[in-house]
């Protein structure tokens, strides 16, 4: 409460200046009110003499009052900052269309390949023949005691040929021709033509075969010779055959 009791008297000493003046223009005014005007008394001369002694201590014209203070020009703010619009570019031209590939011809069709013809028959072999040919070869040989067993024969040590065993000339799977042993073991079968032969010796009981053997036996199952005449030239052919008593 006291504050605003001192803020009222600050108020009412600030004011004083103001009424002062304000009576000192009502003064004023009623002073140039009260000029006598030309006219007015009776005696014109002496109301001129009046205006003019009036006019000398008229009070100064008024001032007028200051002018209305004018508001400053509001403040316009610069107009916003129009972005240019943004360029577009213009539109890339589809391409144009690509022409579809011509249609590949079609290969010619592969004409179908002859027919084979069918094989000849094949011919018919002859028929075998009912004997072997006839020729100037020969088979010999000697039927001997192998008292060593080294399958060679050596007569100076006493061993002798071997009577009375059975040869056979074997042809096409057949026995064609047989020879015994004579008294020294010798056989030998003649006039053979170009064909292909085996010798075979019928074994004896209680002697072993020591020749041929192995490598040597190529006929009559392991137990004898096979050989085949290829010239018409006289061909000698020896088959041994060594016997030995265990």
């Amino acid at each position: 409460m006291k504050g605003v009791r001192v803020t009222l008297a600050v108020l009412a000493l600030s004011a004083m200046p103001f009424v002062a003046l304000a009576a000192q223009g009502r003064s004023a005014d009623n002073k140039c009110k009260n000029t006598p005007q030309a006219g007015q008394n009776g005696n014109s001369q002496r109301g001129a003499a009046a205006v003019a002694t009036a006019q000398a201590n008229k009070c100064p014209a008024p001032v007028p009052p200051p002018p209305a203070a004018v508001p400053p020009p509001a403040v316009v703010p610069p107009p916003a900052v129009v972005p240019p619009p943004a360029i577009v570019p213009p539109p890339v031209p589809a391409p144009p269309p690509v022409p579809a590939p011509p249609p590949v011809p079609a290969p010619p069709p592969v004409p179908a390949p002859p027919p084979v013809p069918a094989p000849p028959p094949a011919p018919v072999p002859p028929p075998p023949p009912s004997e072997p040919p006839t020729g100037p070869n020969q088979v010999s040989g000697v039927v001997f005691e192998d008292l060593d067993g080294n399958g060679a024969q050596d007569v100076y040590s006493g061993e002798m040929g071997l009577a009375g065993w059975t040869v056979q000339l074997v042809w096409n799977g057949q026995v064609w021709a047989t020879r015994t042993s004579d008294a020294d073991g010798n056989f030998s079968f003649t006039g053979l033509g170009m064909t292909t032969y085996s010798v075979c010796l019928v074994a004896q009981g209680g002697y072993v075969q020591t020749l041929p053997v192995g490598a040597m036996a190529t006929g009559c199952n392991g137990a004898g010779y096979t050989d085949t005449f290829t010239n018409t030239i006289g061909t000698l052919w020896l088959t041994n055959f060594g016997e030995m008593l265990p």
